[in-house]
């Protein structure tokens, strides 16, 4: 919340010296370590969009979080959320002994910028 509170800090002096910014809102974005798993999400879970009304399909993948033939690699699970009619990226959760930070950082940049599931295929 302290970083929420310096970028709102940051707003508020700029418009105090004649600025014109604006505060866009933050993700609800976290990662977590638990036991030998690292647990993350950023954007909305599938019992919030429920919650809020908003139509969405979710896809689980699982996949290394690095090139398989680096030693390191470990599995990571994904679950990622979009509106179908717009394709926007409503939000991703992810769980593995694998960075997930990675991945959802990636994720939070597409969510900022208002992207789609296309902004995420390596195609495009």
């Amino acid at each position: 919340m302290g970083s929420t509170a310096n970028k709102q800090g940051r707003v508020i002096g700029e418009n105090l010296c004649g600025g014109q910014s604006i505060f866009r809102g933050v993700l609800t974005s976290a990662v977590v370590r638990v036991m030998e798993q690292n647990v993350g999400k950023t954007g909305i879970t599938a019992r919030e969009a429920q919650e809020l009304g908003m139509d969405y399909v979710s896809v689980v993948a699982v996949g290394l979080d690095k090139p398989h033939y680096m030693p390191e690699a470990e599995y990571i699970t994904i679950k990622l959320l979009a509106n179908p009619a717009t394709r926007k990226v409503l939000g991703i959760q992810a769980v593995g002994k694998g960075d997930v930070a990675k991945r959802l950082d990636v994720a939070a940049a597409v969510l900022t910028l208002g992207g789609t599931i296309d902004d995420l295929s390596p195609s495009t």
